[in-house]
């Protein structure tokens, strides 16, 4: 069975957040090996960064999301503004760009 979790990155950045606080906070009280804690979570974050490659599926739900809601001339300029027609146009490469300006059509 498989099991997938989809996080925006505003849920990724507070769940670091609290990962890092906690981290510190179990380093203060000794109840754990700082240093340990911390290796092991640097070798998470630099795994979790590898998965949080932003996907074309990860795009198309954030613009078709966006076209529902009444911005469906917003998403076709955005695209265009990338020099292509549809998503599928666009190069994996630029996706979070692509995403980050999605947002900010909030």
């Amino acid at each position: 069975m498989e099991i997938i979790i989809k996080l925006d990155t505003e849920t990724l950045a507070a769940i670091d957040t609290l990962t890092a606080a906690l981290v510190e906070l179990l380093g203060r009280t000794g109840k754990a090996e700082p240093e340990t804690l911390a290796t092991e979570t640097k070798k998470k974050s630099s795994k979790k960064a590898e998965a949080q490659t932003v996907t074309l599926e990860v795009v198309r739900a954030k613009l078709a999301a966006l076209s529902q809601g009444g911005k469906q001339a917003e998403v076709k300029d955005l695209i265009n503004s990338f020099g292509a027609a549809k998503l599928t146009d666009i190069s994996e490469e630029r996706f979070p760009e692509v995403l980050e300006k999605a947002e900010a059509l909030k």
